[in-house]
């Protein structure tokens, strides 16, 4: 199972502006597809509606 610290990086990844794809590889998924299984299962929700919720707040 991947590291809580692993994917509080990927939120910082997300909102610095990068794509899921740019994420996914910063953290050695070698499928973006994998990467957002792993994101909603720990936190609820896909990487794209993380971006969008807190993206501009």
């Amino acid at each position: 199972m991947l590291s809580s610290c692993k994917m509080q990086r990927a939120q910082q990844i997300l909102l610095s502006g990068a794509s899921i794809t740019e994420t996914a590889e910063s953290l050695g998924f070698d499928y973006p597809q994998h990467f957002t299984r792993i994101f909603k299962k720990h936190f609820g929700e896909t990487p794209s509606e993380y971006i969008n919720k807190y993206k501009y707040r």
